[in-house]
């Protein structure tokens, strides 16, 4: 398994919006590319630090996504 994660500091106002855009947008094209196993995302709502961790089957499906 091959893995990307993506840090960012966002807004403590945003942060749901963010949560949603993950899981409404993010994910569901994600599971349309071959390959993808899933995503995790981590939230410290007091810092605004968000780290977005998605999971390949093989380091040739995670190169092809970054296309």
């Amino acid at each position: 398994m091959y893995a990307r994660s993506t840090t960012v500091q966002a807004n403590r106002e945003s942060i749901d919006a963010g949560i949603a855009h993950i899981r409404d947008e993010v994910l569901p094209a994600l599971r349309r590319m071959d390959g993808c196993m899933g995503v995790s995302m981590l939230v410290d709502r007091e810092s605004g630090r968000c780290i977005a961790t998605s999971s390949w089957e093989s380091e040739g499906a995670m190169r092809a996504a970054a296309e």
